[in-house]
């Protein structure tokens, strides 16, 4: 990440999420943010409530995005897994549309927020994966909000 200078705001649900959240909120202003939306705890593909705290608070989009790879290195780690594409690979990433919230909005509706970004990245992610598998070769005409990117990984 320093390589690209890239920064890292640390912090989850369990451990130093307050701390996080306000500067991601000071950082919003001056950088675009990227984050995991499930944590360490889990439980795995939940997106928490920070992310649509902060889209709400800052007026940045949320945009979903999966990804998925031909041929890949498994690296197991202590809590998430992780893959590397082999040389010569396809990576296909596929990027939803912006997810708007807005200001103020109540417990409920954060929830409701929470569960359509849960809802995008599954179905991006088994649109990725039917690219993969070579079920499909381009995105559906209807009901569709992704776009799609086709790399090779050489």
């Amino acid at each position: 990440m320093r390589h690209f200078d890239l920064g890292a705001v640390r912090g989850s649900s369990s451990k130093g999420g307050a701390s996080a959240l306000k500067k991601l909120l000071e950082t919003a202003e001056r950088c675009h943010i990227v984050i995991t939306p499930d944590g360490p705890r889990g439980p795995r593909h939940k997106v928490k409530p920070g992310i649509v705290y902060l889209a709400s608070q800052t007026g940045i989009p949320i945009v979903a995005n999966a990804n998925a790879v031909s041929r890949y290195w498994d690296i197991s780690g202590s809590w998430t897994n992780q893959i590397m594409p082999k040389p010569f690979s396809k990576v296909f990433l596929l990027i939803g549309k912006p997810i708007h919230v807005p200001e103020d909005i109540s417990r409920e509706e954060m929830e409701d927020y929470q569960e359509l970004i849960e809802s995008d990245l599954e179905r991006l992610q088994q649109l990725a994966e039917q690219f993969v598998s070579g079920e499909i070769t381009e995105l559906p005409k209807q009901g569709t909000n992704s776009h799609a990117t086709i790399s090779d990984a050489a």
